[in-house]
C-alpha cells in the first residue's frame, strides 16, 4: 500500500504495518512457549495486530478517495478505478492461497470445506461466525466489503448533496455509530465470554467490524481537512494513543464487561491517535529502517501464509518427520519457534517477489494512479 502523501512510502506508516504483522505472528507463535510458562503476561504487551491493520487501511484508502473527490469528484470512473486498484492489490494473493488450501483440503479429506463458495465472495463471515477453514480470511472479508460498500455509499450521497465536507463527515459518523451500536446489541445477546463466542460472533464478523476501518477513514478526513489540529497535537495524540492501546489491553484482562463492550472501540481510537505522528515520519536510515520496510512490504503475504500454511501444515509436518515435540521438549520448542518465523518470512518474500508485486505492476495497465 502507498501512503496518503503520494506514491512514496511513509516510514512511519511502515512502522505501524510492520508492528501489526509482528503482533499477529507473535500471538500465534505463543503456542510454542505456552507449555512452559503462563502466557497471560505476554498477552498484555501484544496488541491486536488486525485492529492496527484495519485503522491503517482505512487511513490509506480514505486518503485516496478524498484526493479523488477534491480533484474532480467521486464519479463512476474514479470509483471503478479505485476498486480495480484495490482488487489487484488484495485479490490475487488471496485467491492463490485459497486455491492452494482448497486443493490440499480436498486431497486430504475427499471433499471441500463448508461454505467453500462463500470464500469467493467474502460472505463466509458476513453476519455469522467464520468457518474453521482458512481462518485468516475473516479480516479480508471485512476489508473487501468495506472497500465496496463505503465508497459506493459515499458516491451516492455526493450525487445528491452540495456540501461535500459535511456529507463525507456525516457518512463517516453514520458508519461508526451504526456499526458500533449493532456490535453492542449483538454483544449484549452473548451469554458470556466463555469459549470463542466473542471472538467468533463479534470480533470476526464483517458487519460488527466496519467501524474499525472507518476510524482510519476519519483520520484521513482530519489530516485532509483539519491539518492544523492534526499537526499541532500529533505528539500528544501519539502518547495518548499508546496509553489507550496498552491500557485497554490490561483492562481487557481484568474486566469481562469492558472486554465485551469497549475493547474494540478503544483499540481503534488508540490506533487512530498514532497516525498524525507516524504519518509525519517520512523516511529513516540504517538496518532498522531496512528491516521495518522489508517486513512492511511483505506483510500482506506474511499474513496470508503464516497461520494455516506454515503454523498448521508445514511446522507439524517437520515435527512429525524429525520426531520433535515442542510441547514436551523446550529445545524443540525454541527450534519450532525459529522455524515458524523463518519459514513464514521466506515463503512470504517469495510470494511477494514472484507473484504479489507482478500483479501490482500489472494493475497499471488497467487503471490510473490516484491523482493522475
Amino acid at each position: 500500500m502507498n501512503a496518503t502523501t503520494g506514491t512514496k512510502r511513509v516510514f512511519g506508516l511502515d512502522i505501524l504495518r510492520a508492528a501489526a504483522i509482528i503482533f499477529v505472528l507473535q500471538i500465534h507463535s505463543l503456542e510454542f512457549i505456552r507449555p512452559y510458562t503462563d502466557t497471560h503476561y505476554y498477552w498484555l504487551f501484544i496488541l491486536d495486530g488486525v485492529d492496527l491493520f484495519f485503522v491503517l487501511s482505512g487511513f490509506l484508502i480514505g486518503g485516496i478517495l478524498l484526493r479523488a473527490i477534491d480533484k474532480g469528484g467521486l464519479g463512476w470512473t474514479s470509483l471503478t478505478n479505485f476498486w480495480i486498484r484495490r482488487w489487484f492489490r488484495t485479490l490475487p494473493n488471496y485467491f492463490l492461497v485459497l486455491f492452494i488450501l482448497l486443493a490440499g483440503y480436498y486431497y486430504a479429506f475427499g471433499h471441500f470445506p463448508d461454505k467453500t463458495l462463500h470464500y469467493f465472495i467474502f460472505t463466509q463471515n458476513f453476519t455469522d461466525p467464520h468457518p474453521h477453514f482458512f481462518p485468516e480470511a475473516w479480516s479480508l472479508a471485512v476489508e473487501e466489503w468495506f472497500y465496496l460498500l463505503v465508497p459506493f455509499g459515499l458516491f451516492l450521497l455526493l450525487k445528491f448533496g452540495k456540501f461535500k465536507r459535511k456529507i463525507i463527515f456525516s457518512w463517516i459518523c453514520f458508519v461508526l455509530i451504526a456499526a458500533t451500536l449493532y456490535r453492542l446489541y449483538k454483544t449484549s445477546m452473548l451469554p458470556s465470554m466463555e469459549g470463542a463466542t466473542y471472538d467468533a460472533d463479534i470480533r470476526k464478523e464483517v458487519v460488527t467490524r466496519m467501524d474499525s476501518i472507518m476510524y482510519g477513514f476519519l483520520g484521513a478526513y482530519l489530516s485532509h481537512y483539519r491539518v492544523a489540529v492534526w499537526e499541532k497535537w500529533k505528539n500528544g495524540f501519539f502518547i495518548t494513543g499508546l496509553l489507550l492501546l496498552f491500557g485497554s489491553r490490561w483492562v481487557y484482562s481484568l474486566n469481562e464487561y469492558y472486554a465485551l463492550f469497549g475493547y474494540t472501540t478503544v483499540q481503534s481510537i488508540g490506533t487512530l491517535l498514532l497516525l498524525p505522528k507516524l504519518n509525519s515520519i517520512i523516511t529513516g536510515k540504517g538496518i532498522i529502517y531496512r528491516a521495518v520496510t522489508f517486513i512492511s512490504i511483505i506483510s500482506y503475504s506474511l499474513y496470508l501464509v503464516h497461520y494455516t500454511i506454515v503454523l498448521r501444515i508445514i511446522i507439524p509436518g517437520i515435527m512429525r518427520i524429525t520426531g520433535m515435540d515442542y510441547e514436551k521438549n523446550i529445545i524443540h520448542s525454541v527450534i519450532g519457534y525459529l522455524l515458524f518465523w523463518s519459514i513464514a518470512i521466506a515463503i512470504s518474500y517469495l510470494l511477494y517477489r514472484f507473484y504479489e508485486k507482478p500483479m501490482m505492476d500489472l494493475r497499471e495497465r488497467f487503471s490510473k494512479k490516484p491523482g493522475k
